[in-house]
């Protein structure tokens, strides 16, 4: 163990939190031997094996304020020290360290935030879940909570929708509404009929399917269901959507009598019309009796277009006149000789 000793009790929020002997599962040291290891500069140790901490040069034998001096793995240092109890029962909240961020503001009613509700999909506590999206890369990176300015409508929509999610996991308490929090009643016929916490199967609510279908790229994207919806001009495939999460007889997210604005079964919007009944010549610039002739059908017409050959025809020259062209040079002659012979007479 290294020769640094010191008490560094300042490691915690409230100092007096600090359980300085301590011994947290799983090793043989106390919290204030881990926590010198962590801050010690020199490699002066008994025995051999002990390196400059990952702390080094940090002092919290006083008050000290991590934002702008500590990056963002010696946060995750000394936030990690707060899960071994090192300030406390780690499972309750006032057991923070002095780099803890208070993430109250994602919640729509910052009195709702629950810092210690464990996510059970990742035993985690809503409190750790944030700051690991919080790291570079994930979606919530750049988002800060610790200002009571928090605008959603300044987040991207990756960050938006997982801070909605959040909401769906009890991290803002039982009616589940983040800073991001929309309003969808307007799914249903009456909006006061809507429920948004409704059990729906596999652990999902109304109100997580509608986050979910309105993501970017989803079914629902783009559409405002927090005033009065208008079904009609909306596509088959929303409309569908709408009316199977509304209804009774699909989720029923607007109660067992209650109706969904968009009612099973309402039609699309129609683009063009009905093609024309088959087996009968296709009409050219309206109606008979427009005044619009009809197209000649495909047995009087080429493909190119142009009227097809008469029977009996000629492909190419001379064969192509019919036979009254055929015989107009003759009676010309002919009549041009009688004309002659007259002449003479």
């Amino acid at each position: 163990m290294c020769l640094v000793s010191a008490d560094q009790s300042y490691i915690c929020l409230d100092h007096t939190k600090y359980m300085k002997l301590y011994v947290p599962s799983g090793g043989s040291d106390t919290c204030e031997e881990k926590i010198n290891a962590y801050v010690v500069t020199s490699q002066t140790c008994i025995g051999s094996g002990c390196t400059a901490g990952s702390l080094a040069g940090k002092d919290f034998t006083s008050p000290i304020a991590c934002d702008g001096t500590f990056s963002d793995a010696e946060k995750g240092v000394v936030r990690y020290l707060r899960t071994l109890g090192c300030c406390g029962d780690s499972a309750i909240a006032d057991s923070r360290t002095a780099c803890w961020i208070d993430q109250k503001n994602i919640c729509k009613i910052i009195g709702d935030y629950q810092p210690e509700k464990v996510i059970t999909s990742v035993s985690l506590t809503c409190d750790a879940q944030i700051l690991a999206k919080q790291q570079a890369g994930q979606e919530l990176e750049n988002v800060n909570f610790a200002v009571t300015t928090f605008d959603c409508d300044t987040s991207s929509p990756a960050a938006g929708n997982y801070i909605k999610q959040l909401g769906e996991l009890g991290c803002c308490g039982a009616n589940g509404k983040t800073a991001c929090h929309v309003d969808f009643s307007h799914i249903c016929t009456t909006p006061a009929n809507y429920l948004p916490e409704k059990d729906i199967g596999d652990g999902g609510t109304c109100d997580g399917a509608m986050y979910a279908d309105s993501a970017p790229g989803q079914v629902l994207a783009d559409e405002d269901f927090s005033s009065t919806y208008d079904c009609a001009g909306k596509s088959m495939q929303i409309k569908q959507r709408v009316s199977m999460l509304a209804s009774p007889s699909g989720k029923g997210c607007c109660g067992s009598s209650g109706s969904s604005t968009c009612p099973p079964g309402s039609p699309g919007p129609v683009s063009g019309g009905p093609p024309p009944p088959s087996g009968g010549p296709p009409v050219s610039g309206g109606l008979p009796g427009s005044g619009n002739s009809a197209t000649p059908s495909s047995a009087q017409q080429q493909a190119d277009g142009s009227p097809a050959p008469k029977v009996g025809a000629s492909k190419a020259g001379a064969g192509d006149m019919d036979s009254g062209s055929r015989n107009g040079p003759v009676f010309l002659v002919a009549a041009a000789v009688a004309a002659v012979y007259c002449a003479w007479l």
